[in-house]
């Protein structure tokens, strides 16, 4: 594999959509430039041990009892519907699979000895680990990927996943893929299993949109405002210069900002840390003119959806259900 051309460290399958998202090289890049003040990672740990305690139930039946009652809640939950819905419908199945992907080639490559997502190095392949892998009939693959969040940018992630296994057990001729949601509802957890076909097409269309997407490494190097900046969950957000840009626009409005601010805006930076008092001031006040002005633009778009109008973006569509207004992925009407 050493003379395949070579792909940035810290990609993985599991950012597909991300990849396929116009921010690219900004996906690694950023982290080099930027470090996030005040990241809260209790969403990411607790989908984490989540997923640990199922690793460890599929392959020794028992597991350790996480640190948060609802982790473990959620878990007892998954393993009960687990036994009951899903493990009766696989002829054979595997936790944790691992698998890697040459997008520009095709080829793919395996290593059963890889556990907790500790990748080798392949160069030229993005690896990604499946969360369940198995067999509903001998050439019908069955991939899933539990989720304990929106499950946003799960769909690529498991057409890439599956491109590797098919690449890997050339009789498959079906492919299931399956999101398995674990949420609250009242007070206490459910499973809402989301289950697809894909054919082998539709794979293959895949493998060349990602690597059509991948050769743009080293060429765009600043990331552009879209669905992918929350939705995919970007972990730039925060300090991303394309969102920065379109607070400025929204905040640099005449009626919004004095001449004195415009100014001190050009003085001080706001991306960076407060340095002094006026600093501070002058980062606040573009905040606050800009907050004010994103706000109306945001009560436009809410009252054209209340009006009857869809707002869409790609698969997902923000609209109005019990808990407010929200993006949720997009459904055919």
């Amino acid at each position: 594999m050493s003379d395949e051309p070579d792909v940035k460290v810290g990609l993985s399958l599991s950012k597909s959509a991300l990849i396929l998202s116009p921010c690219l090289r900004w996906a690694w890049e950023g982290a080099k430039r930027y470090e996030d003040e005040f990241a809260d990672t209790t969403k990411r740990d607790k989908g984490t041990a989540f997923h640990e305690c199922m690793d460890d139930y599929y392959k020794s039946r028992t597991w350790l009892v996480p640190p948060w009652e609802d982790v473990n809640a959620w878990v007892h939950k998954a393993v009960a519907w687990s036994q009951q819905h899903l493990e009766p419908r696989l002829e054979r199945f595997w936790a944790e699979k691992y698998v890697a992907v040459n997008f520009h080639t095709g080829n793919v490559y395996a290593n059963p000895d890889v556990r907790h997502r500790k990748y080798p190095s392949t160069p030229g392949y993005i690896p990604g680990t499946a969360d369940i892998v198995g067999f509903l009939s001998s050439d019908h693959l069955y991939v899933a990927d539990w989720k304990t969040g929106k499950g946003t940018g799960a769909r690529e992630q498991l057409m890439s996943l599956a491109l590797g296994f098919t690449g890997l057990w050339r009789m498959v001729k079906k492919v299931t893929l399956a999101i398995l949601y674990v949420a609250e509802e009242n007070g206490r957890p459910v499973v809402h299993p989301v289950e697809w076909d894909v054919t082998l097409e539709e794979l293959e269309a895949h493998r060349f949109a990602m690597s059509l997407q991948l050769q743009d490494v080293g060429v765009r190097t600043e990331p552009v405002t879209g669905i992918q900046c929350t939705q995919l969950y970007c972990p730039h957000l925060a300090y991303c210069p394309g969102v920065v840009a379109t607070s400025q626009e929204a905040a640099m409005s005449d009626q919004l900002i004095s001449p004195e601010a415009l100014l001190r805006a050009h003085s001080y930076s706001i991306q960076q840390a407060p340095s002094s008092d006026e600093h501070a001031g002058s980062i606040m006040e573009r905040v606050t003119a800009a907050k004010r002005q994103l706000d109306f633009y945001q009560a436009r778009v809410r009252k054209y959806a209340e009006n009857g109008g869809r707002v869409i973006a790609g698969d997902f569509e923000y609209s109005k259900g019990k808990d407010g207004f929200r993006w949720r992925p997009k459904k055919d009407k």
